[in-house]
């Protein structure tokens, strides 16, 4: 589903930077190439309504096989072309061992460097589309994985909590939710009572114990486009580790290395904040935004989140107690956080082998 403007000049179609005045579009991906490797072409073709659109995902939810009742709903960030965006859908479809019908959600990213302020806007514009489409998809699937990354996870936080205060009957059907490179405010998601709290309670952070949701969150202290957001707004963002932007000023005269760690946050069930620094990709970019997705580690890991696999080896539990500089400090006595590891079982000759459990 997009709410950029579609583009139908050459063979299938594809989306502009520019917003849709015509609202939201349907369309589905045809992704070619052999079985085992990432699509080699792809076409976009239009469904002209939505409740086609819909029949056709009820219909793939509802087929018989390993992804019954499953779907993923993925959101792109900010300075994302659709190509790029459903090439990174197409990474998160292939996390699974299995089939899982995919929705991407696209919305007006400029797709450029410099339009940053323009992305903030536009993807505020499209919150209500999102929001909207969110609650239809939890209608025709009953265990739903939203994937967003970078600036994306804004719309994956407000939908969601968006679903839960109209359509608590729904709720449930959305079970996990993965931010990658997040680009949010740190304190605003993590406080208690939170934007966190809430999506982990579907929405009522007051009830205490029971069912929730499974949520991780990626972060890094190489990000540097999270570090560009992070000066831009003058607070540490979700994605990023450092202490030295933290609301908290205790958290700021931290001295290092543990200053790098500040992502650290209380314990909460269900819930996992992992620094991904250490685990750059065979070919990553010197932006290293993408961590999940380009190194064998981040792979491996999101597939194991995703298969409900919580405790990996690749996976260091950052362990205040054991730092007795620190243990007698209150504000860091009680805090958790995970960072990622290489494992040298995860890449083969610069190659990601896929990680399957034992």
């Amino acid at each position: 589903m997009s709410t950029s403007l579609p583009d139908c000049r050459a063979q299938g179609m594809s989306f502009s930077t520019y917003r849709s005045h015509r609202g939201a579009v349907f369309a589905k991906a045809k992704l070619t190439g052999p079985d085992d490797s990432p699509a080699m072409t792809s076409i976009t073709r239009h469904v002209e309504e939505k409740d086609r659109w819909l029949a056709a995902i009820r219909s793939a939810v509802s087929a018989e096989g390993g992804s019954a009742g499953k779907l993923v709903i993925y959101i792109h960030g900010y300075n994302n072309s659709y190509d790029e965006a459903l090439e990174t859908a197409e990474k998160v479809r292939r996390s699974y061992r299995y089939t899982v019908p995919t929705v991407l959600l696209s919305w007006p990213s400029r797709a450029n460097g410099q339009g940053y302020v323009f992305d903030e806007a536009s993807i505020g514009w499209a919150q209500q589309y999102n929001s909207r489409i969110i609650t239809d998809l939890a209608e025709v699937a009953t265990d739903i994985t939203i994937v967003s990354h970078s600036m994306g996870a804004r719309a994956l936080v407000q939908g969601v909590l968006d679903l839960d205060a109209r359509r608590p009957d729904l709720a449930r059907h959305v079970k996990r939710l993965v931010m990658a490179s997040p680009d949010m405010d740190r304190h605003r998601v993590l406080r208690d009572g939170g934007e966190i709290d809430s999506l982990l309670a579907f929405g009522r952070p007051e009830g205490g114990a029971g069912e929730r949701r499974d949520i991780v969150v990626y972060t890094s202290g190489q990000d540097r486009p999270i570090q560009l957001s992070r000066m831009a707004h003058g607070y540490a963002r979700l994605g990023s580790t450092e202490c030295k932007y933290s609301v908290d000023y205790q958290d700021r005269d931290v001295p290092k290395p543990q200053s790098d760690d500040c992502h650290a946050t209380r314990q909460r069930d269900n819930f996992w904040i992992i620094d991904t620094s250490r685990s750059p990709g065979p070919d990553s970019d010197v932006w290293r935004h993408s961590d999940v997705f380009d190194s064998c580690t981040g792979r491996a890991d999101l597939r194991a989140f995703l298969m409900g696999y919580h405790d990996r080896p690749w996976r260091q539990r950052l362990d205040w107690e054991k730092r007795p500089d620190w243990h007698e400090t209150p504000a860091w006595k009680d805090r958790v956080g995970w960072r990622l590891v290489d494992d040298p079982t995860l890449e083969r000759d610069g190659v990601c082998v896929e990680w399957v459990p034992d």
